[in-house]
């Protein structure tokens, strides 16, 4: 243990799975169940949990926005480190504000898991485990609220199942999930490098920034490749 939390030593593969090919890409690393149990902890294998759910609600914020295969210009902001504890070494906490070209912000933060929606005469706020809350509450006056929460997966079969049969886009297909994730990826690269960065959604790459460029893709372990 480390300032209370775990870190991984080295154990003798108890072969209950393929650990080599649950490591996959990421850098080799001798098998520990503190590694395999608490993945989301190491940049090796994870990206914290602002890339875990961050895609769900960015994809979201890019629906309400308008333009779901485009996305900010700009990120900056600030994520709690555990810089004594080289397993733990995501940002858990975070706050980051994503600028799009027009001047919208979105922001990114460690308050309860949903989705909220602020503008000049009002905002929404949609709860990850279902509920909805307004202001004003006149929003809602002669709406029939909508259940919504993550269990709801009948609307996702449903679409899924409808655009195999006609061919049509999905509504949260492969292009526009690419961006939703880019957004949080990009997010925890300006935490990572601790300040301000400026994308072009165009060409995916970072402006006049070698450095967080590099850090765009990573040597993946043999025999792994794209």
């Amino acid at each position: 243990m480390a300032n209370g939390l775990p870190v991984p030593e080295a154990e003798p593969d108890p072969g209950k799975f393929d650990y080599n090919r649950w490591l996959g890409q990421s850098p080799w690393a001798p098998y520990s169940p503190v590694r395999v149990n608490l993945w989301r902890l190491n940049w090796d294998t994870s990206a914290g949990p602002i890339a875990d759910m961050g895609p769900h609600y960015c994809e979201f914020a890019q629906w309400a926005y308008g333009n779901e295969l485009s996305g900010p210009v700009e990120y900056e902001g600030e994520g709690a480190f555990r810089p004594e504890h080289e397993f733990n070494n995501i940002p858990y906490f975070v706050n980051v504000r994503a600028r799009y070209a027009d001047g919208t912000i979105l922001l990114i933060d460690s308050k309860p898991k949903g989705v909220r929606f602020d503008g000049d005469k009002g905002w929404i706020q949609l709860f990850d485990e279902g509920g909805i809350a307004v202001e004003p509450k006149s929003v809602l006056d002669g709406l029939q609220q909508p259940e919504s929460s993550w269990k709801v997966m009948k609307p996702h079969i449903r679409n899924f199942l409808e655009c195999v049969r006609t061919r049509n886009a999905t509504v949260s297909g492969p292009e526009t999930t690419h961006r939703a994730h880019t957004i949080v990826h990009a997010a925890n690269l300006c935490l990572r490098l601790r300040r301000k960065l400026r994308w072009d959604p165009e060409v995916e790459l970072f402006i006049g920034d070698p450095e967080a460029n590099n850090m765009l893709s990573r040597t993946m372990r043999e025999p792994w490749r794209v």
